[in-house]
């Protein structure tokens, strides 16, 4: 199941294709404790010595995913429908939580808040690694352990937060039944992690996975610090609120006081988004229990897939006790077609290719990703080394 990176533990490349096409899942942090791995300023940083063959890279859903062959498939269970674009699933529908404190927290729909307050309620978890924000936007990881913090920690976020390096802390903590929430990457190294005989510690304490619905994350320098602030004039402090369906919705806080709404198209912002967002081909979190989304549904409402037994359990509670309204998913080949699009990938006016092939091909061919139109946010990859060491460097 997992990358064999051990023959390649002398070569000069995987080392920085690790920290240039980080996505900051926060997974090599959580298996390796070491003072010497870690994130300062958004960026990973390791020392020479400190990254790891057999732990840190094995659970690194970029090198992964960029490897077709070793690259992990969502488990498939009885009952279950395989979709080749959606993945396993048995129950696709529209929610929509309906409690006002929650729609006015929480992104569209508010459906991932909904579940957990209900996980809490039924004892199905009793913590959630989420993610926060400072004031300037920055993401934050953090546990919650309360549904107070759950409210808290409730909306869209944006940009990377390592939310896996707090999954040691709730295993010190004490907690036996945690819920972790992420984009599909998170969901694949929480999979990668969960599968591993070495890593039992995490796996024993780990309870309910969601996963949320991603086209690709944006880097927080390029789309807050450069785009909104110095192209836009939108302070980061000054934002309430982000909505993300087909487009980028900014709500901000105006010098009068009044919310005034921005509109970008996703095309617009995608030199911004994270570079090790490209070799991924996951747009609807297939390592999930449940997956949640508003592709496919109508505005307010959520786009929900039910995974696993775990996840259609937890929902059927929820719309039970009346915290969720449910209904018919109409447009799932809208949904589907918009998860096909992320198996593939196009890349400036290049045509369509297998997105684990395009990252192989950089390594291959000795590329330089400046020219994959993502301008400032990686220097070349060490191209010499790539064409020295020929095309099995690292894939």
């Amino acid at each position: 199941m997992y990358l064999d990176i051990e023959k390649y533990a002398d070569s000069r490349l995987v080392k920085p294709v690790a920290r240039e096409c980080c996505v900051y899942c926060g997974a090599c942090v959580c298996v390796n404790p070491s003072p010497g791995v870690g994130f300062k300023d958004g960026e990973l940083v390791f020392d020479e010595d400190s990254i790891t063959f057999d732990k840190d890279l094995q659970v690194c859903p970029v090198i992964n995913a960029s490897h077709s062959t070793t690259y992990p498939k969502p488990p498939v269970t009885e009952g279950q429908t395989v979709d080749e674009f959606l993945g396993p699933y048995l129950e696709i529908c529209s929610t929509r939580s309906t409690d006002e404190t929650v729609l006015k927290k929480a992104q569209i729909g508010g459906t991932v808040t909904s579940l957990l307050l209900q996980g809490m309620k039924d004892n199905v978890i009793d913590s959630a690694l989420l993610v926060d924000k400072d004031k300037g936007w920055i993401g934050k990881p953090r546990l919650a352990t309360t549904t107070e913090e759950i409210l808290d920690f409730a909306g869209t976020k944006l940009s990377e937060a390592s939310v896996l390096t707090c999954w040691r802390d709730a295993i010190k903590k004490g907690h036996k039944k945690l819920a972790i929430v992420g984009m599909p990457c998170v969901t694949i190294a929480e999979h990668l992690i969960d599968s591993s005989p070495d890593f039992k510690e995490f796996s024993s304490v780990h309870a309910l996975k969601i996963g949320i619905f991603c086209m690709e994350a944006f880097n927080y320098r390029g789309l807050f610090a450069e785009f909104l602030k110095d192209n836009q004039k939108i302070k980061p402090a000054n934002i309430q609120k982000v909505d993300v369906k087909g487009r980028m919705i900014i709500h901000e806080i105006t010098v009068e006081d009044k919310i005034a709404v921005h509109t970008y198209s996703l095309k617009e912002l995608h030199k911004y988004s994270m570079l090790g967002c490209l070799p991924c081909h996951d747009y609807a979190a297939e390592y999930a229990d449940i997956s949640i989304g508003s592709v496919g549904s109508e505005d307010g409402w959520n786009t929900t897939i039910v995974r696993t037994k775990l996840g259609k359990k937890l929902l059927d509670s929820a719309v039970a006790s009346g915290l969720l309204a449910k209904k018919e998913l109409k447009d799932i080949e809208h949904l589907r077609k918009v998860a096909a699009l992320k198996k593939t990938l196009k890349i400036g006016e290049k045509t369509r290719e297998p997105a684990s092939k395009v990252t192989r091909d950089w390594i291959s061919a000795g590329a330089e990703v400046m020219d994959y139109s993502h301008p400032g946010m990686l220097k070349p990859i060490l191209k010499e080394t790539a064409k020295e060491k020929g095309s099995q460097v690292l894939w």
